[in-house]
């Protein structure tokens, strides 16, 4: 059969996001599910499904006729931050996408050159916008909490881990980590690691567990007092804390110190 020209839309299984798209067939119905850059990962953590939504006439005409459309579909949602499209593609001819696209693809430059890629991904990063944008994150957040839906919806993770899905993926779990890994984001980004450590310290303190359980606090004293320490400069002996101001009130280090019980 005959190769096909549509617009597309992408959603996930697993959460509110959607990507738009136009695509032109190199043989008919060639399983194509879009080609998005930034957020690539996605497509490897989640469950993408794709929908067509309109033909056009496998021509020149019929090319810029669905560019068109796809400039209608993206453009009213290029703020919106379920929305991955990050902007509107240059309208190009079928023939120069075709010869285009796959000249950048062989050389690795424009859209395919890793350090073109780094740059845009570095400059989100700097200013705080697309993927890092705080507003794209807590609005995705805030919609989740309110509707009980994606990470709030108390069925996920065992629906995911029932399904071997997403985190329960030991394949798409590599690979998302790798990127974001990759791009110094979530667990990798140092200023999200010290909020996490810090709400973390938080939610034990209200819940009376970790280090604020009163159990664990009583057996940690009872191991501290139970210790002896000497100073290796004169033998005083006593806790760690009293030979280290010991040692301290004499103008010596107050690391010369060992445990000898």
């Amino acid at each position: 059969m005959q190769s096909r020209i549509y617009t597309y839309k992408i959603t996930f299984e697993e959460v509110p996001y959607w990507y738009w798209g136009v695509h032109k067939e190199k043989r008919y119905n060639d399983g194509y599910m879009g080609s998005p850059v930034t957020h690539r990962w996605m497509w490897d953590f989640y469950t993408p499904k794709i929908q067509i939504l309109e033909f056009f006439p496998l021509s020149e005409e019929g090319w810029k006729s669905a560019l068109e459309v796809e400039k209608r579909l993206i453009t009213p949602d290029l703020d919106n931050p379920y929305c991955l499209n990050e902007g509107v593609g240059p309208q190009v001819s079928l023939k120069g996408k075709s010869k285009g696209g796959t000249a950048s693809y062989q050389y690795g430059v424009g859209i395919h050159n890793p350090e073109v890629q780094e740059r845009r991904l570095k400059k989100q990063k700097e200013e705080g916008t697309g993927f890092y944008s705080q507003l794209f994150q807590s609005k995705i957040h805030e919609e989740q909490k309110s509707k009980q839906t994606g990470i709030y919806d108390p069925e996920f993770y065992e629906r995911m881990k029932r399904e071997g899905k997403g985190v329960y993926n030991p394949e798409g779990k590599k690979k998302a980590h790798q990127t974001l890994k990759d791009r110094g984001a979530a667990l990798w980004d140092p200023g999200v690691r010290k909020k996490g450590k810090r709400k973390s310290e938080d939610t034990q303190r209200k819940m009376q567990v970790g280090i604020h359980d009163p159990e664990v606090k009583e057996r940690a004293l009872k191991a501290i007092l139970s210790q002896e320490w000497e100073s290796t400069i004169d033998g005083f002996r006593g806790r760690a804390s009293s030979v280290a101001l010991h040692n301290k009130s004499k103008g010596w280090d107050p690391a010369a110190r060992v445990k000898i019980s």
